[in-house]
């Protein structure tokens, strides 16, 4: 009888026990896991704790490297003989025509996929990689450092392209909608042939730059150098809405403007495309260089230089901070521009927002 009392005394202490353990368990289970923060809706602001491998594998094949190229007539103006620019004109232009000389330059960026059916394609960049101006002057100095009204140069751009080298018979395409304003533009292509494998329309929804905050984690794609790379970094918002841009602290440089940017809300899978690199900061400032021809010549630098010196433009980039467009601003731009999509012969372009659709599987 004792013993049997004893023992109903343990077991009423077992289990009070076992439910101050399943108290306490269930206390961390309504608790943020150990992975990272509970569901809340929002994005991300923390390193992803899962594999990211698989979704940016959708992406990478929507974010192809474009070019564009224009090939200018630049006509030198001497001192002597300089005028205004409101004198210029062909008649002035032809006194010099013998000394003309023909330069060119080079944009590469990025440019994402909106669309992609069997004749035709429609990409997404920014409009400082795909246009340039139709005229460029430079003015005579004046000392000290500052420059006078009188014409030294005059650049007439002769013709221009644009490629995205995936693309079939050449990959040349056409700049269908552009706004300098805002920095975005849309081009295009129809063709006959069929794309190559491994190319596809970017799979991921419109986000909301509004919903960023200070700290939000995001994957930026671009092509430096030629090669598709990723980078990551975190949001800096500035004093204004960040639908009308925000800043990254991503590690990019030349050939990631118009490349997408990415944020996770809620974790794997659910990526949205929150806004597209714009440009880093820089410092512009002008230097004397002893050819044209980058590399071409090897110098000595303890004999002194004896030949023609040439004015080169130098832009020094801020590294670690770029500026981006965001999802509301590139919206905005592609419903005004519906119908000027259309009438170039191209099919509406599917607009998937994040409330909209869901994440793909």
């Amino acid at each position: 009888m004792q013993g049997d009392l004893q023992y109903r005394r343990m077991g009423g202490v077992g289990h009070m026990l076992c439910l101050a353990m399943a108290g306490l368990l269930s206390g961390c289970a309504a608790s943020p896991h150990l992975g990272g923060p509970a569901r809340d809706g929002r994005y991300d602001s923390f390193f992803p704790q899962q594999d990211v491998a698989g979704v940016i594998d959708r992406v990478a094949p929507s974010v192809q490297m474009v070019t564009a190229i224009a090939f200018y007539k630049v006509y030198a103006i001497p001192e002597a003989d300089a005028r205004t620019r409101s004198a210029l004109s062909p008649a002035l232009l032809a006194r010099y025509e013998a000394g003309a000389q023909f330069v060119n330059t080079v944009n590469v960026g990025a440019a994402t996929m909106l669309s992609l059916r069997p004749r035709e394609a429609l990409l997404l960049t920014c409009a400082h990689v795909v246009l340039f101006p139709d005229t460029i002057v430079s003015f005579h100095p004046s000392s000290p450092g500052g420059s006078t009204p009188l014409l030294s140069s005059v650049a007439l751009r002769v013709r221009s392209s644009v490629s995205v080298a995936v693309l079939p018979e050449g990959g040349e395409v056409s700049v269908v909608a552009s706004d300098e304003e805002t920095d975005i533009a849309l081009v295009g292509k129809h063709f006959d042939a069929s794309v190559g494998p491994g190319v596809c329309a970017c799979a991921y929804p419109f986000g909301m730059a509004d919903e960023l905050d200070w700290g939000t984690f995001v994957y930026v794609l671009g092509y430096p150098r030629g090669q598709l790379m990723l980078t990551h970094g975190l949001v800096s918002l500035e004093r204004r809405p960040a639908r009308e841009g925000f800043f990254i602290d991503a590690g990019m440089g030349r050939g990631f403007s118009g490349g997408p940017v990415l944020a996770l809300r809620d974790g794997v899978p659910n990526v949205e495309w929150v806004g597209m690199a714009r440009m880093m900061p820089g410092e512009t400032s002008f230097v004397l260089a002893p050819g044209l021809e980058d590399g071409a010549v090897q110098y000595d630098p303890t004999t002194p230089y004896r030949g023609e010196a040439y004015v080169h433009r130098q832009t020094e980039l801020h590294y670690g901070m770029a500026r981006a467009i965001s999802a509301e601003s590139i919206l905005d731009f592609l419903e005004r521009h519906r119908d000027t999509v259309e009438g170039a012969g191209y099919a509406p372009i599917p607009l998937r927002r994040h409330r909209d659709a869901a994440p793909p599987e």
